[in-house]
Parts: structure tokens; sequence; C-alpha cells
């Protein structure tokens, strides 16, 4: 599920190899509730990276990826334009490094009771 309770995220592995395929279910496209199977979007259909969920703001969500980079990367994927080519890399592969994980930071000020 992701951070803001719209979207249900599914991850189908096979066997130990580190890829996944990536469907999601918008759960505000279900105007009269969950009633029967969810209608998947399939975002990734195949085999060729992992897509580990880090957290997402409205349609562009934030994964950790070892797509083209096998030692990671962060890159943000807008569900409203999924492309590859429109990806966004935030964080790009290190040389020699490995991207283990990936925490975020959420500061507010100003506030006032």
């Amino acid at each position: 599920l992701s951070d803001d309770g719209r979207y249900v995220l599914l991850s189908i592995r096979e066997g130990c190899d580190p890829v996944n395929r990536l469907w999601y279910c918008d759960l505000q496209q279900e105007s009269n509730g969950i009633t029967g199977i969810l209608k998947w979007v399939k975002l990734i259909d195949n085999f060729e990276g992992e897509y580990d969920y880090v957290t997402n703001e409205g349609t562009v969500f934030t994964f950790k990826t070892n797509r083209h980079s096998p030692n990671y990367r962060l890159i943000n994927i807008d569900f409203t334009d999924p492309e590859e080519s429109k990806w966004k890399v935030l964080v790009p592969e290190h040389e020699k490094d490995v991207l283990v994980s990936v925490v975020f930071v959420w500061l507010l000020s100003d506030n006032n009771h």
C-alpha cells in the first residue's frame, strides 16, 4: 500500500533473482469500494530489473532500482506518464558502491498549535 493509501502495489517475483514485475491498482478508481477483482495496471511487466517502492507524492513514485544500474539508483516514475524515457534519476548509480537502503526526511516548520 502506498504511503498515501491510494495505491496497492504488487511486486511479482520469479525465483531468487533481484528482479520483479510491478503492477498497481488505484483505489480511487474503485468508486463503489472493492467489490471484486481489482483493476491492475501493469507498470513493469517483465523481469529486467528490481523495483523497490520508497515513497510517492501523488502519482510520482520513487523506487530503488537496478534497471540499467547493477549497483542500484533512485528514480521517480510518474504513473500518468510512465515511459522509461521519462523516468527521472534522483540518485545515480555509484561506480563502486551499492545503494542498499533509502531513508527520506520530512521536515515541518512554522507549525503552530
